[in-house]
C-alpha cells in the first residue's frame, strides 16, 4: 500500500488527472505515478487481454503548499480536474462522469470506484457536510467560465 491519500481523480481515454497529498516520509511523486500507471495498465491489460502501455507520455505535476491561499487553490483543482471531461467535450455536466469523484463531495452517500481522503480544505469549510457542499458550489460557479475554457500551465513536466 502506497502512503498517500487520493484527494480527486479523472480518467480520461489516454490520460488521467488526479491530486494527491503525499506524506511527508512517504514515496516520491515519481514513485508513486509509476507505481500507479502501471498497476492500472496491467489491470486494463488483463481485462480486455492485450499487452503494452495504456498511458501516453510523461506526467506534469504542481506542487500545492499547505496555506489558507492554497487551500481555495486545491478546492479550485478539484473542480477543474472534475471538469476536464466537460472541457473534452465528452459530457456537459462533470456529475455526470462516470470515471471521476466529484460526486463523492457532493452527495454523502455516493460510492465511487476509489477511496478519496477530504482534505482539511473541504473539511474547514463548514460543520457538516450540507455547509461544506453548499460552500464547495460556490466555488464551482464563481469559477464556471474559467472551469469550461481554461487549460492549466503552470505544470512541472517529468
Amino acid at each position: 500500500k502506497m502512503n498517500f491519500q487520493l484527494l480527486s481523480y479523472s480518467i480520461q481515454d489516454n490520460h488521467f488527472h488526479i491530486i494527491i497529498k503525499t506524506n511527508y516520509e512517504g514515496e516520491t511523486i515519481s514513485y508513486i505515478m509509476k507505481d500507479i500507471k502501471f498497476r492500472f495498465s496491467r489491470r486494463f491489460n488483463m481485462t480486455f487481454n492485450r499487452k503494452g502501455t495504456f498511458w501516453s507520455g510523461r506526467y506534469e505535476y504542481e506542487v500545492i503548499e499547505n496555506s489558507e491561499k492554497s487551500h481555495q487553490h486545491l478546492l479550485e483543482l478539484i473542480w477543474y480536474t472534475a471538469y476536464n471531461t466537460c472541457r473534452a467535450g465528452k459530457i456537459s455536466n462533470p456529475r455526470m462522469d462516470e470515471y471521476g469523484c466529484i460526486n463523492i463531495y457532493l452527495n454523502p452517500n455516493f460510492s465511487g470506484g476509489l477511496d478519496i481522503s477530504f482534505h482539511e480544505a473541504f473539511l474547514n469549510l463548514g460543520i457538516n457536510f450540507t455547509e461544506r457542499q453548499k460552500k464547495f458550489l460556490t466555488i464551482e460557479q464563481k469559477n464556471i467560465f474559467f472551469l469550461l475554457n481554461s487549460k492549466r500551465t503552470s505544470r512541472k513536466r517529468h
